[in-house]
């Protein structure tokens, strides 16, 4: 497991504290259980793929499960979304579970905003929209989180999945 996917891991309340205050304060953070590997494999071209990081979680006062998937990339790949929907279509068919996909975009370049969906339209329908999180650090600023709970998580997050202050990715 590469370093910014450790992090994560360690931090994970932590994490989803920074990133989406609103749905950490339904998170019950004594229930979080993180899968092994999930494998899988691309049928037609025979590919192996593995989502990176999966942790099933519960909501306070709810009775459902959440599967939390992060994919931190550290380059820009076109074929990215379709991915990101194929994990999520797996998870979702594998559990039966809803699905909060989060895509952790760590490379230097581009800083142009990445995608975070994917979608099918044939002849001007739009047979499938799907969306994702999509959190690309080259593009915000470290300086705007200044909770005092996640400094930490601010901290290893720069040093290890390469969040640096603007200035300095230029």
């Amino acid at each position: 497991m590469t370093g910014c996917k450790e992090l994560i891991k360690t931090f994970f309340f932590e994490f989803v504290q920074l990133f989406f205050p609103d749905l950490a304060a339904k998170l019950d953070r004594e229930v979080i259980e993180f899968l092994d590997k999930q494998v899988f494999t691309d049928v037609t071209e025979g590919e192996r793929h593995e989502a990176d990081l999966v942790a099933k979680v519960r909501l306070n006062g709810e009775p459902s499960f959440f599967l939390f998937h992060v994919e931190p990339q550290s380059s820009a790949r076109n074929e990215f979304p379709r991915r990101m929907f194929s994990y999520f279509a797996r998870l979702h068919e594998t559990f039966g579970l809803p699905v909060y996909p989060v895509a952790v975009l760590s490379y230097d370049a581009p800083k142009t905003e990445a995608p975070h969906g994917y979608g099918v339209t044939i002849d001007g329908w739009q047979v499938l929209a799907f969306e994702y999180r999509s959190l690309q650090l080259n593009r915000m600023s470290w300086r705007a989180t200044t909770s005092v709970r996640t400094t930490r998580c601010r901290w290893h997050l720069r040093r290890k999945c390469g969040w640096r202050r603007r200035r300095d990715a230029r």
